[in-house]
């Protein structure tokens, strides 16, 4: 089968725009190629080495998820407790059960809504080349997107662990399986939480940088728990919406959301030099917080 054929609807649409995106920046470089402040912005190889990295995986994962042989599940059981949290915040439970947040349109919006927020504050708010800066900040949203995406599957695929729902169902009315064998055992671990952990995170890093750079100490200290709470809240309703619809638990749901966090993490410090871009204000940087693993 092709290799294209095989990603999800996400899966395309995610490797298209890193694709658009990837090209646009080799374009970028190829006419610029000595830049006055080099250290600025990542390089041509280094575009093209997170690209290949990172497309590697993606396709390592929706492969590994796509495989629907004969399966055999690593994880089978809930942990102690989690089938009752499951019911205390799911409710009761009918077949079919779903809510807004469920199917990919649900999994996509937290990303686009990210991106396109970032997109925002990078040319409201930068100093210098913001337009290669907003480019670059979007090359590595995607590209960390798609190693989330990635892994995700390669965990679904390989884990195999049955969905909360084909529990319940089998313990009640029988085996009933919705979209077929794969979906049904693609709890471990939840893509909705970490797409929604990742995005959140890497526009967090983006605002509290601003928001280091142009506010007052003082200021900053008033204000700074303002986008971490929005926006976590929001990644952990998302969470939480994948336990009420029986879709996952809430192992599967913490451990997206380690793993969004990481990622994001890791993927935001290949562009650390661009906050002396944002350091250029006559407001002081009053303090830096690093990650590294």
């Amino acid at each position: 089968m092709h290799c294209f054929g095989i990603l999800t609807h996400q899966g395309r649409v995610l490797w298209l725009t890193l694709c658009v995106i990837c090209l646009f920046f080799l374009d970028a470089f190829s006419v610029r190629a000595q830049s006055t402040r080099s250290g600025d912005h990542l390089d041509a190889v280094e575009i093209a080495a997170i690209a290949v990295g990172s497309g590697g995986i993606l396709f390592a994962g929706h492969t590994a998820a796509s495989i629907d042989s004969t399966k055999i599940s690593l994880w089978n059981n809930p942990l102690p407790g989690e089938m009752a949290i499951e019911r205390l915040l799911g409710g009761q439970y009918h077949p079919g059960k779903r809510n807004f947040l469920s199917g990919p349109i649900g999994g996509l919006a937290t990303p686009l809504v990210s991106l396109a927020g970032l997109c925002v504050i990078d040319a409201s708010w930068g100093m210098g080349d913001t337009g290669e800066l907003t480019a670059q900040d979007m090359f590595l949203f995607a590209t960390g997107l798609g190693v989330n995406a990635g892994l995700t599957q390669l965990a679904k695929g390989i884990v195999a662990r049955p969905r909360p729902y084909v529990r319940l169902q089998n313990d009640t009315v029988g085996p009933v399986f919705t979209e077929g064998f794969r979906y049904d055992h693609q709890s471990f671990y939840s893509g909705h939480t970490s797409s929604a952990f990742f995005s959140v995170t890497y526009l967090n890093k983006r605002i509290r940088s601003i928001m280091r750079s142009r506010l007052a100490a003082g200021e900053y200290r008033d204000w700074s728990w303002l986008p971490p709470a929005m926006l976590y809240g929001w990644a952990t309703f998302v969470g939480w919406s994948r336990i009420q619809s029986y879709e996952h638990y809430l192992s599967d749901v913490a451990v997206g959301a380690l793993a969004g966090f990481l990622i994001a993490e890791l993927f935001y410090s290949f562009n650390d030099d661009n906050e002396t871009i944002y350091s250029r204000s006559s407001s002081p940087v009053i303090f830096r917080v690093t990650f590294s693993f």
